[in-house]
């Protein structure tokens, strides 16, 4: 079972005091139960990380929001401790586990996104799916296995001024 503490970082460029906070959401990441009879080279597991923008003030223009979800630390490589020993796992961003998660160091890839929030939308949401693998060595013992990732949430917002219609302009 690992656990995943959050850390949000927000920056915004053009915008009034604060127009839209973001968060995500981030599950328990678990590889089941592994019985000594059933111990193969791997175990597979698939789980979602829900980022979600809210609109903060009223408003109504639209805004661009930039943003980076880290895993930290950034390893390809990681491990589970436990009382009978260590585990090796990795998360990626993709179903082959070609890409490891991480924020852009040590062979790393943060996920990426832009969205836009419209003028007159209050939230967006955004689901992005992560691919775990944990390494299984027949001398593993039996026991409770657990590790930690620091996801860390960075974005920047960006302000787009809508341009008053009729008004004539000067060149």
């Amino acid at each position: 079972m690992l656990t995943l503490p959050l850390l949000a970082q927000g920056q915004q460029f053009g915008c009034p005091q604060t127009p839209v906070t973001c968060d995500v959401i981030v599950p328990t990441v678990s590889f089941g139960r592994i019985s000594p009879t059933t111990l193969t080279s791997a175990r597979l597991s698939v789980f979602t990380l829900t980022v979600t923008c809210r609109r903060t003030i009223d408003a109504r223009l639209p805004i661009e929001i930039l943003l980076q979800v880290e895993g930290l630390p950034a390893r390809s490589v990681r491990e589970t401790l436990g009382t009978e020993g260590k585990a090796e796992y990795g998360l990626y961003l993709d179903a082959a586990q070609t890409q490891a998660w991480g924020d852009g160091s040590a062979n790393t890839q943060p996920i990426s996104d832009a969205l836009v929030l419209a003028p007159d939308q209050r939230t967006f949401t955004r689901v992005y799916s992560l691919y775990g693998k944990i390494n299984l060595d027949p001398g593993l013992r039996v026991g409770r296995y657990t590790g930690a990732v620091t996801v860390n949430l960075r974005y920047s917002l960006n302000c787009i001024p809508l341009l008053r219609r009729g008004l004539p302009r000067k060149l």
